[in-house]
């Protein structure tokens, strides 16, 4: 598989927000370090790493999504309702159904992984 994107996402919880990226994006986590994880998917590679500073932040178990963000990564994904019950089964959330939308050629829907990071993904419209 070749990547086309790559995204270093921070956290407190490795193990956590590892599944999340790997359920919503039907990866697969391909390496576990102490510091960082990698999670593998069709043209995508999230890191999911460990820092100092988010070491030692508490660990929230039911994150609001956060608001105050300078970047939302955007994920084409394959069927929007799984993505959405795998946001919710990990840890994360999504908007229900009728907050999605049309733009272009997509369905969009926003979602938060484990730690309240705001992320879109987008399936092609039918």
């Amino acid at each position: 598989m070749s990547l086309i994107n790559a995204l270093v996402v921070y956290a407190r919880d490795l193990s956590g927000v590892s599944r999340f990226y790997q359920a919503v994006l039907a990866g697969q986590i391909s390496e576990q370090h102490d510091d960082y994880w990698i999670v593998i998917a069709p043209g995508m590679e999230v890191v999911v790493l460990s820092t100092p500073l988010t070491r030692a932040l508490p660990v929230v178990h039911e994150p609001l999504p956060r608001q105050d963000v300078a970047i939302k990564p955007i994920f084409i994904v394959d069927d929007l309702q799984r993505v959405r019950e795998a946001a919710v089964a990990t840890g994360g959330g999504a908007k229900p159904v009728q907050a999605e939308w049309r733009f272009g050629d997509f369905r969009v829907l926003d979602g938060w992984d484990p730690e309240g990071n705001i992320i879109q993904f987008r399936q092609k419209a039918a």
